[in-house]
């Protein structure tokens, strides 16, 4: 699954990463977590815009507004009636300098820091709601990540940016191939200090080799 990250880009850098103007600035964050506003990308009107929202959609099932969902599988995102609308109609890029996933050793975890081996930022496919609240999707392991997890995000190259925020893409068979685990080789992953365990840890520190 994908529980935290961190985006080290500023408002200007995203722009010019993503070729789209004016995105918003929530600062430098090392430690992003669930229920924490995020800048998204999406497309609205033929257009690509950025927009910012809660990550963590509140399900119409659930008995309490504390109970968020904060991934969903890609294998089943397209079936699932909490999430098919949205992964039909409502797609976007959530941008990541790097995530962190644990490992789990016993009753030790231990914390990595996981980035693309290009040194670019990520681009985490990622659906919104009719508020504009986010979730990930997550699928299988690549090599690299099976290693220490079971699950990973769906990370998108930019040769599919454009197919995927296509408001008009909206048949299973044009959207699932798109939903797949990065290429092996892909990702750098550094076994990193338990501070970033704690969401209110938010310094250069989370991201430090252990």
């Amino acid at each position: 699954m994908c529980g935290r990250f961190n985006l080290r880009l500023t408002s200007a850098e995203l722009s010019e990463f993503f070729r789209v103007l004016d995105a918003p600035d929530l600062g430098i964050r090392f430690n992003i977590a669930p229920t924490q506003p995020l800048a998204f990308l999406r497309e609205s009107e033929g257009r690509r815009e950025w927009a910012v929202g809660p990550w963590g959609f509140h399900p119409v099932w659930a008995k309490s507004k504390s109970q968020i969902l904060i991934n969903a599988r890609a294998e089943t995102v397209l079936t699932n009636r909490t999430f098919s609308k949205s992964a039909r109609e409502r797609r976007c890029l959530v941008p990541a300098s790097g995530f962190y996933e644990w490992q789990t050793a016993g009753s030790a975890k231990q914390p990595y820091h996981i980035t693309l081996k290009t040194g670019e930022p990520i681009a985490f496919a990622g659906i919104f709601d009719h508020e504009g609240a986010l979730c990930f999707m997550t699928t299988a392991p690549n090599a690299e990540m099976a290693e220490i997890h079971d699950r990973m995000p769906v990370i998108l190259p930019p040769a599919v940016w454009d197919h995927y925020l296509d408001a008009g893409v909206t048949e299973p068979a044009d959207i699932e191939p798109m939903l797949c685990s990065l290429a092996d080789e892909s990702l750098i992953l550094t076994a990193v200090s338990t501070i970033v365990n704690n969401a209110r840890n938010e310094t250069p520190d989370c991201i430090r080799p252990a």
